[in-house]
């Protein structure tokens, strides 16, 4: 092929690109004026069932197609007023929080044994580690689901739903594990357990094998070994086809909050292959915990009891984690108590969540 074949094909995909920026363009001032018309009539913005018909019709299946459509949504979202980078979420106060750790594990391999002890299955796999469990998640999804929906089940902290449209996966928010497979395609994201005391039920665990099998699936597991009725019993049994992001006791708030990525070995390895390509850190070292926990489960009794005071049947305390639930509005708070709005975590107007540890 001659210079002068390559620079007329170079010609013909300038052409090509220049429609698709002119398409681009034309397409945002459409976008713009459905928002104007959505908003006259009170509608909402998102409509997951117009782009899972997109989805289909453009035959997207990840990869840069996949991203290409991500961004495409994002900017009809932005022309019709909403704000999809917008990370400014108050959830980072709860966020991160996995109490200290008595144990006095500071080695990896000490961790290793006791992430094998707690969490059924996982001493069939492998673990790695990492620091910061949002940071863990992130990679992930690079790894097994770029370009691909993000299928979040709530509750999940808003503030990582940016983290997803920058790099390429559109995250779509579900109130249920069955909305989540119905929706199909993609990867599978979830808390357990829930704070909150709604979705992810004891009945739906059972669904989680099913997710499992049809999507790559991620369960973030909030373990507190500082809670009121004892340590969290109900885990789902870790299998080749998911990855367990599991927040260790120890420390508080990221970037020092160790993670535990559990999996078959492939996913492990390109797991913390795209971390540290990604971040630049090797979990070589970890935060020394502190040993005497005595005067925190001080303070978390202290401040369970002072909220019980005031409560008037407005707060509850979980059994699991140093939270506790404020339904509606209490009219006076301790001068520690920082409320976190509970639509920062998704469909929850009306409730908010106080860290008894900060």
């Amino acid at each position: 092929m001659s210079a002068n074949e390559i620079d007329k094909m170079r010609e013909s995909a300038k052409k090509l690109m220049a429609d698709v920026f002119e398409a681009f363009r034309a397409r945002r001032s459409v976008s713009a004026e459905i928002g104007k018309r959505k908003r006259s009539i009170n509608a909402p913005i998102e409509d997951y069932i117009q782009e899972r018909m997109l989805i289909e019709s453009f035959n997207v299946d990840g990869g840069n197609a996949g991203r290409l459509f991500s961004m495409l949504i994002q900017d009809s979202l932005e022309a019709q007023g909403a704000r999809t980078l917008d990370a400014m979420y108050d959830d980072v106060e709860i966020e991160g929080i996995s109490a200290l750790r008595s144990y006095g594990l500071t080695d990896e391999e000490g961790l290793k044994n006791f992430v094998m002890l707690r969490v059924p299955g996982a001493e069939k796999m492998d673990v790695g580690f990492v620091q910061g469990r949002r940071a863990a998640i992130i990679s992930w999804v690079l790894e097994f689901g770029y370009g691909k929906p993000a299928n979040i089940i709530e509750p999940f902290g808003k503030s990582i739903d940016s983290a997803f449209w920058i790099i390429g996966s559109r995250p779509y928010r579900h109130r249920s594990i069955d909305e989540a497979i119905k929706f199909k395609g993609g990867t599978v994201i979830m808390k357990i357990p829930n704070i909150f005391g709604r979705q992810i039920s004891h009945d739906e665990l059972a669904k989680i094998g099913e997710a499992m099998e049809l999507a790559p699936t991620l369960i973030d597991i909030t373990y507190s070994e500082i809670n009121r009725n004892g340590r969290i019993s109900t885990m789902y049994e870790v299998s080749g086809n998911s990855v367990m992001v599991y927040g260790l006791p120890g420390t508080v708030g990221y970037p020092w909050e160790t993670a535990a990525i559990i999996g078959d070995k492939g996913t492990v390895r390109r797991t913390l292959m795209r971390f540290y390509s990604i971040w630049g850190m090797m979990a070589k070292e970890f935060p020394m915990p502190s040993i005497d926990i005595y005067p925190a489960l001080k303070m978390l009794e202290e401040r369970a009891e002072e909220l019980s005071r005031i409560s008037k049947g407005k707060i509850s305390l979980p059994d699991y984690g140093p939270f506790a639930i404020i339904e509606g509005s209490v009219a006076e708070l301790p001068v520690w108590a920082r409320p976190v709005n509970g639509s920062n975590y998704g469909s929850y107007n009306g409730i908010s969540v106080i860290n008894l540890l900060k």
